[in-house]
């Protein structure tokens, strides 16, 4: 079906930037289309950042023109396909994507009926305002539903798979009976994927609010166990009172416990799925929001810090060690004379199971190694916790153990808490933890220098002046006079000289 339309919201009338780069395209003199995503968002009234555009012609070419005219910066993507991207920043320094592919196919109707989905296979083109929607996707849009344009849309390209959960992620819809049906089939093709591609959705879909519901689709479609086996090992897994749920729903509780704690402080969003959260009196929320809204410019500011690439971020770190937090249970899993079921150790092995996956799906060397400490410190501050307000010297060590990430396990402890304990949370208990998870986010975000204090002194002192040999018990000393700047014992130069002095003697005479 062809008609001309008017759509809402549409770039071009909107941005100075885009209606200049749709003059320059029209000066290509070749058959131009703005497709996919764009096109979907403007019939939904959603704004985007990512335009992509096929072109019966050089499409490589027209993109580095793009950037160039545009003050922008050329990205060649596949040079088999001829395809290419121009990075762009509008008049408000927003970064815009401008993606240039050749036609896949002899013309614009074979390029739309071969791609994803029904939703996503709609074009303007760019000369005459024309809406080409071959498969009626607009009719699928109106019913809110995500429909694979082939049976085999998935076997030509199974990231498509993870592709159809993500539009569900993004949008709200629901996955069209028959395409639910195939991606169950074809969920095994995942495995021939490249680690990379995969990533990338996955990342898609735990950024989007809900991100529990996603996986559990992920789950019953059958790709859980195929993108994160170690995760899909925890169905089932029992576990004893307190808890309420088994490894696979706690988990699952807890993600959204995480997303609940942070969407009052701006930093999450739940407005699609709020039951993703596990069932707590309302109150629980509100003394959350009370005693973090101070901090809440330093969370934002925090987890939106870019750890990998634009959409990777530290509250994607902070998702993927909320979802990898127990995945050591199974491993460790015993049963005491009483019928108690433990887990000792599953910090440690789950830590470890976290990296190793984390690095087969090509995170960076800097976020498995966040996650990882994430996992293996995820129980610290309850620990903390059940000694009362913890001393300067603990909270010292804490950040000493963790830097960063001591905030996002300070939030992750939160959730697991509420995860674990549900209906039968007791207040004085969760009182503790969240005064002792108010404590350390105040001292990173407010007292740094307690936690981190400047150095008094140098290793080249101790050598110099007090005759220290080189080796491992300069570094010793040094943190032990550090420590001390921490707790409020060294205040000068002077005193860290002669703690370190005294320091030296006790270990000389030993």
């Amino acid at each position: 079906m062809e008609s001309k339309i008017t759509l809402p919201r549409f770039p071009w009338p909107e941005s100075p930037l885009l209606i200049r780069a749709r003059a320059l395209l029209l000066q290509a003199g070749i058959p131009i289309f703005l497709v996919g995503g764009a096109v979907r968002d403007a019939l939904l009234d959603r704004s985007t950042h990512d335009y992509d555009f096929a072109v019966d012609g050089p499409a490589m070419g027209l993109a580095r023109k793009m950037a160039n005219a545009l003050g922008g910066a050329y990205v060649p993507l596949d040079e088999e396909r001829d395809t290419a991207r121009a990075v762009v920043r509008d008049e408000a320094g927003q970064r815009l994507y401008l993606d240039f592919a050749r036609l896949r196919g002899p013309d614009i109707q074979a390029d739309l009926t071969g791609r994803d989905f029904t939703i996503n296979a709609i074009a303007v083109d760019l000369r005459t305002g024309q809406l080409l929607d071959p498969l009626d996707g607009q009719a699928d849009l109106a019913r809110k539903l995500v429909r694979a344009t082939t049976p085999h849309a998935f076997q030509e390209d199974p990231v498509r798979l993870l592709r159809a959960v993500r539009m569900v992620a993004d949008l709200g819809f629901e996955l069209e009976p028959a395409t639910a049906r195939q991606a169950r089939q074809d969920a095994a093709l995942l495995a021939r994927s490249s680690a990379e591609r995969v990533r990338d959705e996955l990342v898609r879909i735990l950024d989007a609010p809900g991100s529990p519901h996603h996986l559990a689709l992920m789950d019953r479609l059958g790709m859980l166990s195929i993108v994160l086996p170690e995760i899909a090992l925890l169905r089932g897994e029992p576990q004893t009172s307190p808890h309420h749920w088994d490894v696979w729903e706690h988990t699952l509780y807890a993600l959204g416990a995480l997303e609940r704690l942070l969407q009052p402080l701006g930093v999450a969003e739940t407005t699609l799925w709020p039951e993703a959260a596990p069932p707590v009196p309302e109150e629980i929320w509100q003394e959350v929001e009370e005693k973090l809204a101070p901090l809440a410019p330093h969370l934002q500011a925090h987890l939106t810090q870019e750890t990998g690439g634009e959409e990777r971020t530290r509250l994607l770190l902070l998702k993927l060690g909320t979802l990898f937090h127990d995945v050591g249970k199974p491993a460790t899993a015993s049963m005491d004379d009483q019928g108690r079921i433990h887990f000792y150790g599953h910090d440690a092995i789950g830590a470890e199971m976290a990296a190793g996956r984390l690095q087969l799906l090509r995170f960076n060397r800097r976020e498995v190694q966040e996650v990882e400490r994430m996992v293996a410190h995820h129980m610290r501050p309850a620990y903390l916790a059940r000694s009362g307000r913890p001393s300067r010297r603990a909270v010292y060590r804490y950040f000493r153990a963790l830097g960063p990430a001591g905030v996002e396990v300070a939030l992750l402890a939160l959730a697991d808490h509420l995860a674990i304990w549900g209906p039968d949370l007791i207040p004085e208990r969760w009182g503790r933890l969240l005064e002792v998870a108010e404590q350390l986010l105040t001292r990173w975000f407010q007292d740094h220098e307690q936690i981190h204090p400047p150095r008094l002194i140098s290793g080249r002192d101790l050598i110099e002046t007090l005759g220290v040999p080189p080796g491992p018990q300069v570094g010793r000393i040094l943190e032990a006079v550090r420590e001390a700047q921490a707790t409020g014992e060294v205040h000068s130069r002077e005193e860290a000289l002669a703690l370190a002095a005294r320091l030296l003697k006790g270990r000389r005479s030993t």
